[in-house]
């Protein structure tokens, strides 16, 4: 039964609904499907064994500043994407779910660029180029919004005005300059 929980997320991230399946305990375990209440993931996220626990924590009592309610936050599938990423984190908030890429604080997203292709009407692909490097893609059945701020990255799929509220609440002032090519042939 161990092996079932790293196959089923393996599996989600490869077909790029990470942002749902990565973050979400597998139900066949028979663990609870709210990751805001599953123990297992609450133990390894109040621990600080995250490489981001305290950027998290710090984010969270930003984001409550400004009007989230932040409802939990578990460490992230999506923290080791890349070569010189401190770590990544799951948030649940009262607007919805979303990721957050961090990199060591003398490090920052200014030269990060997404590419997204549209392949059919139902997949959205995203490649990435500049610093940091990260050479593989996401593909989604919905469009991603990335944000940068700094030192980290907001992944919000599919929720606009979520997205809208959380560049607002860090003052970042727009998306990752996205690049839109020809739609990829099915």
């Amino acid at each position: 039964m161990a092996m079932a929980r790293p196959l089923i997320h393996f599996a989600c991230f490869w077909m790029a609904i990470s942002t749902v399946c990565i973050a979400l305990p597998s139900p066949i375990t028979g663990q609870s499907s709210d990751a805001c209440r599953d123990t297992d993931a609450q133990r390894i996220s109040d621990s600080a064994t995250s490489p981001v626990y305290a950027d998290a924590t710090a984010l969270a009592r930003t984001l409550t500043s400004r009007g989230f309610e932040v409802q939990c936050i578990r460490r992230s599938k999506e923290e080791n994407l890349f070569a010189g990423q401190k770590g990544a984190a799951w948030f649940k908030t009262d607007l919805g779910v979303f990721e957050v890429w961090f990199l060591p604080e003398s490090a920052n997203f200014s030269n990060f660029r997404v590419i997204e292709k549209r392949r059919g009407d139902n997949l959205y692909v995203y490649s990435f180029r500049g610093t940091p490097r990260v050479s593989r893609h996401f593909e989604s059945s919905r469009p991603i919004i990335f944000l940068p701020n700094g030192n980290f990255l907001f992944e919000v799929s599919d929720n606009k005005p979520l997205a809208k509220r959380l560049a607002l609440a860090v003052h970042s002032p727009q998306p990752v300059p996205l690049t839109l090519t020809q739609p990829l042939k099915p």
